[in-house]
């Protein structure tokens, strides 16, 4: 999974005239089906209306598409042993130079994945270091049903995609 996570954004990069961002709504959607077909405990993924012409630089769609499916794959993990399943929804917010994915259930009773010092199993370990890799936070606002929030700066990345170095 987390190889397709990553041969979404070249798929998807072949369809783009720049080579260099792709489309955010048809990734978080493309991202969302593979997660549904590859998760039996994710009834659905729904991407909510997101900033839909607005484009990702690889360098930030690649470590954040794994970031959501480690995620997943935790809470999953977590909610096996209640033998549950949930509904996803995914929704990517622009303001500025600062996006926000949502990842949100209605059902209550769901884990939220905190990271702190204690917790270094290599899934943690990951979504540390994907964080790092986006430059972003993961923030948990006061809710009653699930709500994670990763944000972070669009400014280019270094990497294969940038004039950086």
């Amino acid at each position: 999974s987390r190889i397709k996570s990553m041969a979404i954004v070249h798929e998807l990069l072949y369809k783009s005239d720049t080579f260099s961002e792709i489309n955010i709504r048809e990734y978080l959607g493309k991202l969302g089906n593979h997660l549904q077909a590859s998760l039996s405990n994710i009834n659905s993924v729904t991407v909510l209306d997101s900033e839909a012409d607005t484009a990702l630089n690889i360098n930030l769609a690649v470590p954040l598409g794994l970031l959501l499916y480690e995620l997943a794959f935790y809470l999953c993990a977590e909610i096996t042993e209640n033998e549950s399943t949930m509904d996803l929804y995914l929704q990517m917010i622009k303001a500025g130079d600062v996006f926000c994915l949502k990842i949100s259930s209605p059902q209550s009773g769901l884990p939220k994945p905190f990271i702190n010092e204690n917790n270094s199993t290599l899934r943690m370990n990951l979504i540390k270091t994907l964080l790092t890799q986006t430059e972003g936070d993961m923030i948990f606002p006061s809710s009653d049903t699930l709500l994670i929030e990763i944000k972070f700066k669009t400014t280019l990345k270094k990497g294969s995609s940038s004039t950086l170095v």
